[in-house]
């Protein structure tokens, strides 16, 4: 069984949605403002089969090496030699 829920990355507090919500924080959120101007967030589900999760790390790694997006096919999907 799956047990799982929404994940949220970044500071929420500054976000346009909540800017006139009523909240209360607790600190300077800077780990949250890391995470909002810092991060790359790779999304993932449970149902990525091991083609998939290669794919992600091999795009991962084009990306660092070549300094920017390369199109490459995706295994599994129609048309694709991958």
């Amino acid at each position: 069984m799956w047990c799982w829920g929404l994940v949220f990355a970044g500071n929420l507090v500054r976000r346009p949605a909540n800017r006139d919500v009523a909240f209360r924080t607790v600190g300077d959120l800077a780990g949250a403002d890391t995470i909002m101007n810092d991060v790359f967030w790779v999304g993932t589900y449970p149902g990525l089969g091991p083609d998939r999760i290669n794919y992600i790390a091999e795009s991962i790694r084009d990306l660092g090496a070549a300094g920017s997006a390369r199109a490459r096919p995706v295994p599994g999907r129609a048309g694709s030699s991958g």
